[in-house]
């Protein structure tokens, strides 16, 4: 995906190299892309909500592009969030609660997915807890 993208970048001579011009142009087409998605969104699966949504994901994978990371670089940091977001889970309910009680986490709650344990804030996203590791990324020389 992000090849293709840089591809369609390099071809309409959209800076693939750091730029701050092109990056808060993509900043605002996130948000605009957002909005269309949000406006597609009717509870059931459509060829123009998933449009959007390809939109959305084009749009931020090219501003990620426009900040001159490289193909690799970012790969292998999507790789690393991808590790360090699945060590949010827990295969202890009791581990999470304790955590909850030990930092005060008002409106905090336990809820087990997939036979495993997730921490959830009052809205819903799953939080960092106790076996949480920051992603490793390294950029290349």
């Amino acid at each position: 995906m992000i090849s293709l993208i840089k591809q369609w970048m390099e071809s309409f001579k959209i800076p693939t190299e750091r730029d701050f011009k092109t990056c808060k142009l993509y900043s605002k087409l996130v948000q605009e892309e957002l909005k269309e998605l949000d406006a597609e969104f009717s509870g059931g699966k459509s060829e123009a909500e998933l449009k959007e949504a390809i939109d959305l994901l084009w749009v931020a994978s090219a501003r990620v592009i426009a900040l001159g990371y490289s193909f690799e670089e970012i790969n292998k940091a999507f790789a690393q969030v991808f590790y360090s977001n699945m060590s949010k889970r827990s295969s202890s309910k009791k581990a999470l609660e304790n955590y909850i009680k030990e930092n005060m986490l008002a409106g905090y709650t336990v809820e087990e997915i997939e036979g495993y344990f997730v921490l959830l804030n009052n809205i819903g996203k799953i939080q960092k807890g106790p076996f949480y590791h920051e992603p490793k990324i390294k950029l290349d020389e």
